[in-house]
């Protein structure tokens, strides 16, 4: 089965072949659509969990003097990695087939788990492509007594690092300047490939790589480590361990359906029955014949099978969205990732199965008219 493709990214109208395109990339969950929206002024979607971005938006900029094209990429851990989001960021980073090579990347990373991030940077400094890194989440960091020093980062990695809280709007003027300037610097040259700059090209080389710059910038690993210990981390532990997570999983799914079945029944009695004396006082009032077989039948019994699973639907979607709001969906993808991957599902599958668990469950119901 071939692979999938992106679709040819075309230019916003009004854009001229001369209008500079910047790549928006890095790690899923780094609150990289939430600066593409604070960049662009759009709403696209965000959650809490990878997978949410599986295409490419493309959105318009004013950066220093100029206006800019953003593509917000889909997350991915690595470019080298034989996955869909992963092959989508490669084309377009290399301007392979039809896609047009970005002239600039900003790569946003978490700064409170830069080991992780900084392979992707690493791999894209390797292209020789104009970066900018926008440093994200810093002010988790500093709540976690994480110290990082921009200079000293944008020392080792030869481009520059601008800290910004994406949520809050912090640092993005500081951001739109840096990619201004760097796309000002920017030349022919340097966008078919910047000689200067050289990272490792095997993993484990890659991955020693990050933790010496890691350890340049902040201080030690170890400072690192011992700054992850909060209530947090160890929620993480709990909810991700091999026996408790799927034990909690299976707890919170089961109050979930639990939730959803029993206190939207409620409601659906009440269209049930309301729409069974609409249909008895109908069924009484005309004669018999087709107006009434078309009205109580269909129209009244019609509106009342739809709108009978409304209550259902908005309590399950309000619940998911608490679990997205907490963080937990993230937590479940990961538990669940290893056992959908032998049925060749990603772990955050199981929340379309929620979704269709629900609708199967709902179709079950009689009607009363």
């Amino acid at each position: 089965m071939s692979a999938p493709q992106l679709a040819p990214i075309a230019p916003l109208p009004g854009a001229g072949p001369d209008t500079p395109r910047l790549a928006l990339l890095g790690n899923p969950n780094t609150g990289k659509t939430t600066l593409f929206n604070r960049l662009c002024g759009l709403r696209a979607k965000t959650a809490n969990f990878p997978g949410t971005t599986t295409d490419a938006r493309i959105g318009r900029s004013r950066l220093g003097e100029r206006t800019a094209e953003i593509i917000d990429l889909p997350g991915t851990y690595g470019l080298d990695l034989e996955l869909p989001e992963a092959r989508i960021n490669r084309d377009v980073l290399r301007g392979e087939g039809l896609y047009r090579r970005p002239d600039a990347v900003i790569v946003v990373v978490d700064a409170t788990n830069l080991a992780r991030n900084l392979t992707l940077v690493g791999e894209v400094l390797r292209l020789g492509l104009p970066t900018v890194v926008a440093l994200n989440m810093t002010d988790l960091a500093q709540r976690r007594g994480l110290t990082i020093g921009p200079e000293r980062l944008a020392a080792q990695l030869g481009c520059p690092v601008v800290e910004i809280v994406a949520r809050k709007g912090r640092g993005i003027d500081r951001l739109r300047s840096a990619a201004g300037e760097t796309l000002d610097a920017a030349d022919a040259a340097t966008a078919a490939g910047d000689d200067t700059r050289h990272t490792p090209a095997l993993p484990d080389d890659l991955v020693d790589w990050a933790d010496d710059v890691l350890e340049a910038s902040v201080g030690s690993r170890e400072a690192v480590g011992s700054a992850a210990d909060t209530f947090t981390e160890r929620l993480d532990e709990a909810f991700t361990h091999p026996l408790l997570g799927v034990a909690l999983f299976t707890a919170i799914m089961a109050g979930l359906f639990w939730t959803v079945f029993e206190l939207a029944s409620v409601p659906m009695d009440l269209i049930d029955l309301t729409f069974g004396i609409l249909g008895g006082w109908l069924s009484e009032a005309l004669p018999a014949g087709p107006l009434r077989d078309l009205l109580v039948d269909g129209v009244v019994g019609g509106i009342a099978g739809t709108v009978v699973f409304l209550p259902q639907i908005c309590l399950l979607f309000f619940l998911i969205s608490l679990l997205e709001d907490t963080g937990y969906l993230a937590r479940a993808a990961f538990v669940m990732d290893r056992l959908l991957c032998r049925f060749g599902r990603p772990g955050q599958a199981f929340v379309p199965l929620l979704f269709r668990r629900s609708f199967l469950r709902g179709r079950s119901r009689p009607m009363v008219l």
